[in-house]
């Protein structure tokens, strides 16, 4: 289930022969927990880039004004 958009940002980390991958994004609440599609989403792609040996090391979630 990985979005147009998350597959194109998955495709550069390929193209460099990358081992291993971090993800982040933002959410312009103040909501600090995991949307209902990211676990799934992080599912996902660490599914498809262990067809490449390529290992998902984290999914972060950026809010804004939060140390």
């Amino acid at each position: 289930m990985l979005s147009r958009i998350s597959a194109k940002r998955c495709q550069r980390p390929l193209e460099l022969n990358a081992a291993a991958m971090l993800l982040a994004h933002n959410y312009s609440s103040w909501v600090v927990q995991p949307s209902r599609p990211d676990e799934p989403l992080s599912q996902a792609i660490r599914s498809a880039q262990s067809l490449v040996d390529m290992q998902l090391l984290d999914h972060f979630i950026v809010v804004a004004g939060l140390l």
